[in-house]
């Protein structure tokens, strides 16, 4: 099992080789200017009933998504600085 460094090396590495193809930022690009905020509802009623194990998953890393997030706004201040 990959320790937590490793995963992070992982996916700095995958997210860095995905960043330089086209087709993915042009996805990416194309679902971040298309959320529909109304059917906003309807994606969590779909997922909790579909799939409550992902849910869960979701739920259980949250401490671990937080921290990443504050981290990568604290990093994206530096770097604006």
């Amino acid at each position: 099992m990959l320790n937590t460094l490793e995963k992070g090396g992982a996916i700095t590495r995958i997210t860095g080789e995905l960043l330089k193809r086209p087709v993915f930022k042009n996805s990416l690009r194309s679902i971040l200017n298309n959320i529909d905020a109304e059917n906003g509802r309807k994606f969590v009623r779909a997922l909790i009933w579909e799939d409550t194990e992902t849910v869960l998953a979701l739920l259980g890393a949250l401490p671990s998504i937080a921290n990443a997030v504050i981290k990568a706004l604290d990093e994206s201040l530096l770097q604006v600085k």
